[in-house]
């Protein structure tokens, strides 16, 4: 087309010799016009970590109302107290102080999903809050993931917005996953996310939530740190509980004994307990190692795939415990690299998004501790966060934000 348009312009240009202005304005003395690359978002433009110097707290206000208001925040606090899980034992579940209170609780993340259920079968679109409770520089353990509604027709204009953010970005925004570059490098830019933020979810588009939570180790509990999950639907301004997938009826996950061995953990559910039983005789002599270590991680990768097992069809704990499970295995079995247990079920990203994190002591499971070169292994559950003052990334997370960004490349873009 632009050799045709040169053509165009030289047959106007003999055609208008007398006129000099024509000669000047002509194709061939004007450069030709430079149009600037179009933005593509990338993972840390779907998915933003805050640092933690740029938190926000969760009473802020915005055009729909406060992100989390005062009484669902006491919604969330009594259903914890309610968590009833009878394999585990009676468990009364209780909070530290401070998490207690919700001035505490801070916004550290914020992902985009333009497409729930899953991208097969796209329903709506998710904007989802992480909130943590903070006190002075560091994150206790528990996370609440606040979800809000977005009309699918609203999805190409919050894509747009989420493009001039980047735009603003003091800094690129290209690359793994990890804190977000453009708010690690300027408060101003910090306030800009937080006004987006603001502008796009509050109390008037909310509805559900999803909680995980430590017990407050102060409280002599049968099992050792138990751990609750639960999520609830906004119905009628109230939050309820609702069934966990792949549980029967159950409204509540629990794990317990988990910083023992893991093996030995209580995990109340069946997709881990499945992965557990397929490696859980490694040390028996007659068990055959390789055919029980590789079906318990084909389990494992399937669950870490969004186009195997939506997040819908997952239940709470196989979708945060799994890293974590994976990581321990691998430095167990194959050395200190997690990524060297294969399986054909290993999600890939068609389109070559990256699916590591920018650091590699950020995933789930791995932990380096300040001042130190070498990484520890924990038992870490969270999947987008803060461990104390480390971020967290599981291999879920990443998985999600890519099949994200290739949505939103080829569909609202």
């Amino acid at each position: 087309m632009r050799f045709l348009g040169l053509v165009g312009s030289l047959l106007g240009l003999s055609l208008a010799v007398n006129h000099a202005k024509a000669y000047e304005n002509s194709i061939i003395d004007k450069p030709a016009e430079v149009k600037p690359a179009r933005l593509m978002l990338g993972p840390n433009d779907v998915s933003i970590l805050f640092p933690i110097d740029s938190s926000l707290p969760v009473g802020t206000s915005g055009s729909l109302g406060e992100l989390l208001s005062q009484d669902a925040f006491k919604q969330v606090l009594e259903l914890a107290g309610k968590s009833k899980i009878d394999t585990m034992g009676p468990i009364s579940f209780d909070f530290h102080a401070p998490a207690k209170s919700r001035e505490n609780w801070h916004v550290l993340g914020f992902r985009f999903d333009p497409c729930f259920p899953s991208i097969a079968n796209c329903a709506t679109a998710h904007l989802r809050l992480i909130v943590q409770p903070k006190v002075a520089d560091s994150f206790l353990d528990y996370t609440l993931h606040l979800v809000y509604g977005l009309p699918l027709e609203k999805r190409a204009e919050f894509v747009s917005s989420l493009t001039a953010l980047k735009a603003e970005s003091p800094v690129p925004t290209d690359g793994p996953l990890g804190i977000h570059p453009g708010m690690s490098a300027s408060k101003e830019f910090s306030s800009h996310v937080h006004a987006l933020i603001t502008s796009a979810v509050g109390q008037k588009n909310m509805i559900g939530a999803a909680f995980m939570g430590i017990q407050d180790s102060a409280r002599n509990e049968p099992i050792q740190d138990p751990w609750i999950f639960f999520a609830a639907a906004m119905k009628d301004s109230k939050l309820q509980t609702i069934t966990i997938p792949d549980t029967g009826n159950s409204h509540f996950q629990g794990v317990g004994g988990f910083a023992n061995s893991f093996p030995r953990a209580k995990l109340e559910t069946p997709s881990v307990q499945k992965f557990l039983r397929s490696v859980g005789g490694l040390h028996r002599p007659d068990f055959d190692r390789a055919k029980g270590l590789q079906a318990g991680v084909d389990e494992i990768f399937m669950i870490e795939n969004p186009l195997l097992v939506s997040q819908p069809g997952t239940d709470c704990v196989s979708c945060h415990a799994s890293t974590s499970i994976r990581v321990r295995l691998a430095n167990g079995v194959a050395g200190a690299d997690p990524r060297v247990l294969e399986s054909q079920f290993r999600f890939v990203s068609k389109a070559g998004v990256s699916v590591e994190p920018e650091n590699p002591f950020y995933l789930a499971g791995q932990r380096q501790a300040e001042g130190e070169a070498n990484g520890t292994e924990t038992y870490v559950l969270r999947n987008f966060g803060y461990f104390q003052r480390t971020p967290q990334i599981a291999q879920r997370t990443l998985n999600e934000t890519a099949t994200v960004v290739e949505y939103v490349r080829a569909n609202l873009m």
